[in-house]
């Protein structure tokens, strides 16, 4: 358990906050590395790839992209069809990348990380019999962000929270599509716009998450991460 401790104390205090392509992430890697090398002698290898340092900019893009378009759209009857058009395009990309299908998430993969990989290899009788199975412990060493909404009744709030924000996305383009394809005049126009509103008011929800997280604190991921990797080591 001691050692555990250490261990874990190491990279929470000692290295700290370890976000994903950072310099605190790569010491936090040469650590796990030199335990896995030197104190369990097991042979070690880097395998490097690239990460998303700002996962979250895609969908915040998009969001804005319909609030803006909506609301011009109002007020400028000229702005309906380009609208319609380019919102139906950035509500495809936000339903794409709700379901991690989203062709812009690779153009935010500008950062590096690495897994740092070990093997054992058991030594067996030449007359064992049976099935050699493997065995694969894994555990993050990265550090995240402070979710602060993530607590007590907000959490269990947030399937609900992203149903709407997809409704809100798919609403837009569907006032607009229905106001340019019927000619909406008088109530009924009222009605659409009242509509297109409440969907830009919705779609904003996610820009709302990315701005307190852009601000948050960075966690040192004792109790999570740093504690994981304690524990496999």
């Amino acid at each position: 358990m001691a050692e555990a401790i250490e261990y874990a104390a190491r990279l929470a205090d000692t290295i700290g906050a370890r976000p994903a392509g950072t310099e605190e992430e790569q010491q936090a890697s040469f650590f796990i590395e030199e335990v896995l090398r030197d104190e369990a002698e097991l042979p070690t290898e880097t395998e490097e790839f690239n990460c998303n340092l700002n996962y979250e900019l895609p969908r915040t893009v998009c969001c804005v992209a319909t609030a803006v378009l909506g609301i011009l759209s109002i007020f400028l009857p000229l702005m309906v069809v380009p609208s319609v058009i380019i919102t139906i395009i950035t509500a495809a990309l936000f339903i794409a990348d709700a379901f991690d299908k989203s062709p812009l998430a690779r153009f935010g993969n500008s950062g590096i990380s690495q897994n740092i990989l070990a093997r054992y290899t058991p030594q067996t009788d030449a007359g064992t019999r049976g099935r050699k199975r493997k065995v694969v412990l894994v555990s993050h060493y990265d550090s995240g962000k402070v979710r602060t909404e993530a607590k007590g009744g907000m959490l269990s709030a947030f399937p609900y929270i992203y149903i709407a924000e997809l409704v809100g996305m798919v609403l837009v383009p569907v006032a607009l599509l229905i106001r340019l394809v019927s000619s909406a005049g008088g109530p009924m126009l009222t009605v659409l716009n009242v509509i297109t509103v409440i969907g830009v008011v919705i779609s904003l929800l996610p820009v709302i998450g990315f701005l307190i997280h852009q601000t948050a604190q960075y966690n040192k991921g004792a109790n999570v991460n740093a504690a994981g990797i304690a524990v496999l080591l």
